[in-house]
């Protein structure tokens, strides 16, 4: 078994970077170290309060402190430190540095390049289009970010895998409308896929490649949960980003299959992308079940590596019109499932 084998069968979540960059994420562990891991985990903290049940007022000040720290809001880290706290193994304080310390290593560069939107492909045998909502950033940090990204993008794109943005003039758009606007830009058959990413997804080595070997693709849609990095990472193949790369629990990747999306979109609310709770929402969409809301829902639809992300500050937490909207639909959506929300609101 693998350090992530462990944590998903003992823990259920995965490995923390600590744990990540001491043991490896996905080689197979000698079995005296194997031994050893499973031990440390079954005597943990954490593991003696799995079944611990935060009170709401933790849940709000630990989501209080990622704010005030980190500027968004990680559902996994709040799942984990709500209930270290409410079973006396971590205090608020404790918490507050820990972020406090990871928030000085997050992602900062001088030097400056330009995003290449350029788009000249032959869409005749296209059956993947990557969907980025397109815009020029108005802060250099941003810029850089997307500008690497889009180099990763283009080193895998194919005769078969193509782009296929969508220019947003610089607002937010809506998920629904964005999706429905590609399909009908570059003429998408229902036989099709879409490649949703944010614009600042690095994408692994032959990513095609891992598409087309994953099972249950051709009619359900999948995604891919990021794996965190505080500076450029140095090679993107899928271990590298899996044994190097932190999890976080939002997921900034979809493949959708266009006859999916006219089949089930209807059940998607209106939601901004760039702002919280829209990939949540979807992937109970996705899910198509009752499964309880938190940082694993729908988790066996995730295809790990696939994606990598440099860490920055964030605004996308911050009060706006467009995170009050989503707000409003998840609860909405939530509640007319009849599921508990209180790791999410």
């Amino acid at each position: 078994m693998t350090t992530r084998d462990l944590y998903l069968n003992i823990l259920e979540r995965e490995p923390d970077i600590e744990a990540i960059t001491k043991y490896g994420c996905v080689e197979r562990l000698p079995t005296n170290i194997f031994l050893r891991l499973q031990t440390q985990l079954e005597n943990s903290p954490e593991y003696k309060c799995m079944n611990i049940i935060p009170s709401k007022n933790i849940v709000e000040g630990v989501r209080n402190i990622y704010m005030k720290e980190m500027g968004n809001i990680d559902g996994g880290g709040v799942y984990h430190h709500s209930k270290l706290i409410a079973a006396g193994f971590e205090s608020f304080e404790h918490l507050q540095q820990e972020l406090q310390l990871e928030y000085k290593q997050m992602f900062t560069t001088s030097i400056y390049t330009t995003i290449n939107w350029t788009q000249s492909f032959n869409y005749k045998y296209a059956n993947y289009y990557h969907l980025v909502s397109k815009y020029q950033p108005d802060d250099n940090e941003t810029l850089n970010r997307i500008a690497l990204a889009s180099d990763t993008w283009r080193s895998n794109y194919t005769e078969t895998f193509v782009p296929a943005y969508i220019q947003s003039d610089n607002r937010l758009p809506i998920f629904n409308e964005l999706i429905n606007k590609c399909i009908e830009t570059y003429d998408i058959t229902d036989s099709k896929y879409i490649v949703y990413s944010n614009a600042d997804i690095l994408f692994c080595n032959d990513f095609e490649k891992d598409l087309n070997n994953t099972v249950g693709l051709s009619k359900w849609p999948m995604f891919s949960f990021r794996r965190d990095f505080h500076s450029i990472p140095q090679c993107l193949d899928k271990s590298n980003i899996m044994n190097k790369g932190k999890w976080f629990s939002g997921v900034d990747l979809f493949i959708i299959p266009v006859q999916w999306w006219k089949s089930y979109s209807h059940k998607m609310p209106p939601m901004y992308i760039g702002k919280p709770y829209w990939d949540l929402v979807l992937r109970h969409v996705i899910s198509n079940s009752n499964e309880s809301v938190d940082y694993k829902i729908a988790k066996q639809w995730d295809i790990p590596g696939l994606n990598a992300h440099i860490i920055h500050s964030n605004n996308g937490f911050q009060n706006s019109i467009e995170k009050t909207h989503n707000k409003k639909m998840a609860i909405q959506y939530f509640k007319s499932h009849n599921i508990p929300t209180v790791f999410i609101f």
